[in-house]
């Protein structure tokens, strides 16, 4: 094993030092490249205007008709997320945010797939929940607060639920979907719902208020787990370096 172990190390293109680096620096440039399309993505949807054209034109319309500030590409990215979501599109990068400081802070993701699969299912779940709301006069879209997937999955659930709860279905539907779409949402940042009680307390030692203490928490969320990650490396280069030294 030893000298299988050796023989895998010698055909690497870089030293384990040097391959590391890259990786990191690689992970560091994609968090960055993220926090970029976020912070985009933020200013198209806080910029989002009902007098801007509909998504099916906004991506051949003059610039100067598109109130946004991104233009139409910013238009027609704000229109989609609000059509399809509605209010639930707020929650659309959240997730991605943390992605992208866990990729600069720590040089990489933990358990990217499933964490990009809870984040698929969150927002059409918080779209559902959002459903449920009454409409109030002034919405600007002529669809429900949950866009037209939420309205679409609420409508179902309540239908649903109703062959076994009859009248309550139509406001435990909406419950059910936000609670699951809350729980999702957290974990698909690779936060627990424990979490959200940081934002109540106060860190006497630091000084630090709930917002402080929780944006602590995102960053160090996984440091544990690399830290375990380190230290089987670590075991394996001191074995392969007795290896060669016998």
């Amino acid at each position: 094993m030893a000298v299988q172990r050796i023989e895998a190390d010698e055909l690497r293109l870089f030293p384990d030092p040097i391959g590391e680096g890259l990786r990191g620096w690689f992970n560091k440039s994609v968090g960055l490249v993220l926090l970029a399309l976020v912070g985009a993505g933020w200013l198209a949807l806080l910029t989002w205007s009902v007098t801007d054209m509909t998504s099916a034109g906004a991506a051949g319309a003059d610039p100067r008709a598109v109130r946004n500030l991104l233009g139409p590409p910013g238009a027609l990215f704000s229109d989609i997320a609000l059509q399809s979501f509605g209010l639930a599109a707020v929650f659309v990068l959240l997730p991605v945010t943390l992605w992208g400081f866990e990729l600069i802070v720590h040089e990489r993701m933990h358990r990217p797939l499933s964490r990009i699969g809870l984040w698929l299912i969150a927002i059409p779940s918080l779209a559902a929940a959002f459903s449920g709301l009454a409409v109030p006069s002034g919405w600007p879209l002529d669809l429900g607060l949950g866009g037209l997937i939420g309205d679409f999955l609420g409508e179902t659930g309540v239908q649903m639920g109703a062959v076994l709860l009859s009248d309550r279905a139509s406001w435990l539907a909406p419950m059910a979907f936000a609670v699951f779409g809350i729980w999702a949402l957290l974990r698909a940042g690779g936060l627990h719902v424990s979490d959200l009680a940081i934002l109540f307390e106060r860190d006497r030692n630091a000084g630090r208020g709930g917002m402080g203490r929780l944006l602590g928490a995102i960053a160090g969320g996984t440091a544990a787990a690399a830290v375990r990650d380190g230290a089987r490396q670590a075991v394996r280069r001191g074995a392969a370096v007795l290896a060669r030294g016998g």
